[in-house]
């Protein structure tokens, strides 16, 4: 009776309190930050951060690196122009990033339009620019040490293109091979004698397709790189290669399969590749299998292995345990929950933690650290960017970033999830029924034009709740649908099926709007 009691009155507080917040304003959603990447030094003591926030006065988008203390939470913004193509990544002692930028600055701008990598130096704080060409790179990858790197970037010319456009001035050349869709790698090796900095960039080897990441195996001294192309038609143009650096006319296709791989990481000893797996055609059978999947392939002897064991959800992202295995970040339904898998042959273990979405995933490569990164959100938290010490912290961890500060001192809109019944393949589907600022629960009124109505086209719509069975029957998706409150318009679905038309449907209907 006394915990009943306790209960009723932290929910009337809590009630009390969020009715007591301002309400959350058009421009102050739109107003929020938004992060795009983050990347945890091999020690654990940086953490690079990729925020995007909008810029009205310039009319765009700022990209922003930050640099993070993760002991001292101080912080220091590196550009807020950065190139969003190519992820900002750590040397392998932990001393240098590279990273890109968009700018067109006094400093970083030559006669012809060069291009720069930047290297930055946490010790020192200074920055080394590296002439890299007319364009930016397609890929970049860091050497056996803080001395060399490799980049990719597209192999024609400024003159071969502008002699392509005049030839096929005003046609469309689809699916004609252009002079753009080849590569070039090249190796930086940067020299530091007598305090002064000299650097040779060496061309290893053109490659007859685009590529779209590149990494270092150094265990097998060989190259990692996938293949892209504009045209996502061809399954069999996204695959994952490997390049020997003793013998650059050895160069090997690692994949054969009917996915596009991504995201290349390596395991502890470097013998192991990982990737995911996304499906970009019809498997041939009765359904279409859409959800991403998590392989590793044995640079070795090619062999392949499956992760993810026991998990039936889609994988949104990973990142490489220092001590073996994978932290994985699965969604089932509309939540996405942090996974450890230490082995392939072993089961997925869900990591408790919050409810929503945990987004973007970093760990330490250092054996002595047990550190990552995250970034969070969920209807009552605002996405922001957290560090542990260990995965046990889940629970208490707290934001290294603020960027949204100003919307947990804002009323945020609540919602509702709903669960129904796939008849095809008996699956659980998860919607939400979103409520204006103030209005949770509060009933709201739905007009329907239903259209042309056939009995082929009929929805079978489920309540919410288990012990509440009845099955509403309805003939065709409505032409149109409007969610109204006051007389307001909250919501107009268009022609055809939308994702949260069901679920609202399923709460009018149990409710008898």
């Amino acid at each position: 009776m006394k915990c009943y009691l306790l209960v009723l009155v932290l929910a009337y507080f809590q009630c009390f309190s969020t009715e007591r917040l301002q309400k959350l304003t058009i421009d102050e959603f739109l107003n929020s930050t938004q992060y795009k990447s983050l990347s945890l030094s091999p020690d654990a003591d940086y953490l690079l951060v990729h925020s995007l926030r909008p810029v009205w006065e310039s009319n765009q988008y700022e990209d922003a690196l930050w640099l993070h203390q993760t002991k001292t939470r101080q912080k220091k913004l590196i550009t807020s122009q950065l190139h969003s193509n190519i992820k900002p990544k750590w040397s392998p002692t932990g001393t240098w990033f590279y990273y890109l930028v968009n700018a067109v600055n006094e400093r970083s701008q030559s006669s012809n339009n060069e291009k720069y990598l930047h290297l930055y130096n946490i010790i020192s704080e200074e920055t080394l620019l590296i002439e890299v060409g007319i364009q930016n790179p397609l890929a970049i990858t860091w050497g056996n040490d803080d001395n060399s790197l490799y980049f990719i970037s597209i192999a024609s010319s400024q003159e071969d293109n502008k002699m392509n456009e005049n030839e096929w001035k005003d046609v469309v050349q689809y699916r004609q091979r252009k002079p753009t869709d080849s590569s070039t790698l090249c190796r930086i090796d940067i020299k530091n004698k007598d305090q002064k900095i000299s650097v040779k960039i060496t061309t290893i080897i053109n490659i007859d397709f685009l590529v779209g990441e590149l990494l270092l195996a150094p265990a097998e001294n060989k190259l990692v790189f996938t293949s892209v192309s504009a045209l996502v038609e061809n399954p069999h143009d996204f695959e994952i290669y490997a390049l020997d650096l003793r013998n650059v006319s050895l160069l090997s296709k690692l994949t054969d399969n009917k996915v596009v791989e991504q995201n290349l990481q390596l395991s502890p000893d470097g013998k192991h590749l990982f990737f995911e797996i996304n499906s970009i055609e019809p498997t041939g059978g009765k359904y279409n299998d859409k959800q991403n999947a998590l392989d590793s392939i044995d640079l070795t002897n090619g062999k392949i292995e499956h992760w993810g064991k026991g998990f039936n959800g889609n994988i949104i992202s990973y990142t490489i345990r220092s001590q073996g295995g994978v932290y994985i970040l699965g969604q089932l339904g509309i939540n996405v929950q942090l996974y450890v898998q230490q082995l392939s042959s072993k089961y997925v273990m869900l990591q408790h933690g919050w409810e929503g979405t945990y987004q973007l995933v970093s760990s330490a490569s250092s054996p002595h650290s047990l550190s990552i990164a995250f970034g969070h959100s969920s209807f009552e938290r605002p996405f922001e960017i957290y560090f542990i010490e260990h995965i046990n912290q889940l629970y208490v961890a707290k934001a290294i970033t603020c960027g949204n500060q100003l919307l947990r001192e804002r009323n945020l809109p609540r919602a509702k999830i709903y669960r129904w019944i796939n008849s095809e393949d008996d699956r659980i589907i998860e919607g939400i029924l979103h409520y204006p600022p103030g209005k949770f629960g509060y009933a709201v009124k739905i007009l329907m034009d239903m259209g042309n109505i056939t009995k082929e086209n009929k929805i079978d719509v489920y309540c919410d709740t288990m012990d509440d069975h009845t099955n509403h029957l309805f003939y065709g998706w409505p032409e149109r649908l409007y969610i109204l409150y006051d007389e307001k318009i909250l919501y107009r679905g268009g022609e055809g099926p939308h994702e949260y038309s069901v679920p609202s449907l399923a709460y009018f209907l149990k409710h008898n709007i």
